[in-house]
Formats: C-alpha cells, sequence, structure tokens
C-alpha cells in the first residue's frame, strides 16, 4: 500500500511537548512552542537584529536525515514564493542548521479554522461564504502556477492576527507540481492528504489535478456547515473506505436549512473527477449562485457563462 503522508502542525498545545535542539536558527531566536505535529514544530521566533516577530517552523530531528522530508522543507517555500498570493501565508527565509531544516513564515493569530470550529461551532452559510471565497482565490492562484494543495483542511487555513483577520491558506509541504517531471522521486510512490478530507484519486495513488482540491472545499463546505465531517469513523481505513465507496452525505440530513448546498456538496464530492466543478473558481461561482438571493441568483445565471452537460452524466463543463 502507498503511504499517507499527513501534516500535523496546526494543533495547538497546552504546554510545550517538544522542544528543539536548539533556541537559534539563522537570525532568528525561538521564543514560544505555538504548534507541533508528528513532522516537526513551529515556534514563535523574533529576529535578533529587526526585532521582527515570524512563525518558525522546525523539522523534527529525527526526520533531518530523510531526503524526501527535507524536500518537503525546500518545496513549500518555493512553491508559496513561486505562487505570490495575498490569501497564502508567506515564506520569509529557509534554511538549515546543523542539519536541521527551518522555515521562516510570517505569523498569525493562535487559533486556525479548525480550533475556530472546535469552540463556536458550526458557521452560518454567509460566514461560509466569507472563509470559502479567499480561500478559493488562493487556490485558483496555485493551480494557475502548477500546484495542486493537496490537503485544504480546516487545520490548514489560519488569519492574521491583526484587526483585517485576513484568511491564510497553510502548508504547501505536500503541494504537487502538475508537470510530468513532477511524477518523479517520492511523491509518485505515496499518496498524502488528510483521511477526513482526501480524495478518491489520492487514496488509489492516481495522478492529481484541480479538481482534487475541488474535493476538499466540497468537505470543508461540509465541516464548515455542519459542524463534523461527512464521513467519520475510528478507523482511517473505514474513512478511506467510505471516500470510494459511500455518496456523500446531504448536509441539510444534518442541519435543517442546509438544503440549498446539499448539490454542490454532492457535485464537490463526486467519485468521479470529470463529475466534479473543474475549478475552484468554478466552484466558488456554484456556492455564490446558491446562497443569492432568488432575484440576484437569477441574474447571475444569464450573465455567467453557459454551461452544459459532457457526454458522461453529470459532467461539468463550460462553454
Amino acid at each position: 500500500m502507498r503511504e499517507l503522508v499527513t501534516e500535523d502542525l496546526g494543533r495547538a498545545l497546552p504546554a510545550p511537548a517538544h522542544r528543539a535542539t536548539r533556541t537559534t536558527f539563522g537570525s532568528w531566536r525561538l521564543e514560544a512552542l505555538i504548534a507541533h505535529g508528528g513532522c516537526g514544530s513551529v515556534f514563535r521566533g523574533r529576529h535578533v537584529v529587526l526585532d521582527r516577530l515570524a512563525a518558525i517552523k522546525v523539522l523534527h530531528p529525527a526526520l533531518a536525515d530523510d531526503p524526501a522530508m527535507v524536500a518537503r522543507f525546500v518545496q513549500e517555500a518555493q512553491a508559496v514564493n513561486r505562487i505570490r498570493h495575498p490569501n497564502i501565508v508567506d515564506v520569509l527565509d529557509v534554511g538549515s542548521v546543523a542539519g536541521q531544516p527551518y522555515l521562516v513564515m510570517e505569523l498569525l493569530d493562535e487559533r486556525n479554522l479548525e480550533q475556530r470550529l472546535d469552540a463556536d461551532g458550526r458557521l452560518p452559510l454567509p460566514e461560509c461564504l466569507a472563509i470559502l471565497t479567499p480561500l478559493c482565490h488562493a487556490l485558483a492562484a496555485a493551480h494557475a502556477a502548477g500546484f495542486v494543495h493537496r490537503d485544504v483542511k480546516a487545520r490548514n487555513v489560519g488569519f492574521t492576527a491583526d484587526a483585517t483577520a485576513a484568511l491564510k491558506l497553510l502548508d504547501f509541504g505536500i503541494a504537487k507540481l502538475l508537470a510530468p517531471e513532477a511524477e518523479r522521486g517520492a511523491s509518485a510512490t505515496m499518496r498524502v492528504g488528510t483521511p477526513h478530507c482526501v480524495a478518491p484519486e489520492q487514496i488509489r495513488g492516481l495522478a492529481v489535478d484541480a479538481r482534487t482540491d475541488v474535493y476538499a472545499l466540497g468537505v470543508l463546505l461540509f465541516h464548515l456547515a455542519t459542524g463534523v465531517y461527512p464521513f467519520d469513523a475510528d478507523d482511517s481505513s473505514e474513512v478511506e473506505r467510505m471516500h470510494l465507496d459511500a455518496p456523500p452525505p446531504r448536509p441539510s440530513a444534518l442541519v435543517p436549512g442546509l438544503a440549498v448546498i446539499d448539490p454542490l456538496v454532492a457535485a464537490a464530492m463526486a467519485k468521479a473527477r470529470d463529475a466534479r466543478p473543474p475549478s475552484a473558481g468554478a466552484f466558488l461561482a456554484a456556492l455564490t449562485t446558491a446562497l443569492a438571493p432568488p432575484a440576484a441568483a437569477r441574474r447571475a445565471f444569464h450573465r455567467r457563462a453557459p454551461m452544459r452537460r459532457g457526454p458522461a452524466a453529470g459532467r461539468w463543463s463550460v462553454r
């Protein structure tokens, strides 16, 4: 079976459960642990000369000798700087000290989207749209630059700590280049993602494209609107089986008043990629139209590009 690689650096900890082997990385001094997971830790750091705060992502010492994990660190910095979008967390620096790689990123608010959901519960549909709009713009920019994120989920959505609370998409460490040469190397022999949010083609170890992230957007819309994942079980293998075989549940079956998004969740989470909205932009357009007041929705329908069914049942296509 192909390995399922997940990133788990978005959890806040009640107490420092992991310490770095050193307190200074380049020109940055570590001040406090923010979060940690199986791959490493994120610290609040301060530039020793400029007195600027940042988030320092440090690879776990036990993984520093793994070329594939080190490559993920470098790839994250390269991907973010190639895309350059205001809704994608900025990487300020990358380096290695005594063989331990680190990334320097802009410092965000201490609570990510998953933690806000856990604390505050499900979101009203207008707030779902407010979250998904900049997220879809970030993904559209990533796709245009040739990257598929492959791990879109609430834990990988953060917010700036200032008054704007601007949304930031995190963790491009497992993003995949949409190019033949990207199929070579470790990423060609493992499937990546998070079991609750992974698309069927990722589970099967098949090629991915923008519609893989659209599947995750469908999962996230369900999660935001209901407060739970569409598929859940104690065993991650059972969750994967549901992604492969079970029809996506209707949000309205859990929360009254959500019938307006039932068709979009079903389309975005279609098992066959050809049956999904073809892009993050198409997903956002469908969500915006679904949530528009009736009169506005009718006007939007006549303004948008004509859509037709393709040769396969349920296929989305735009003329």
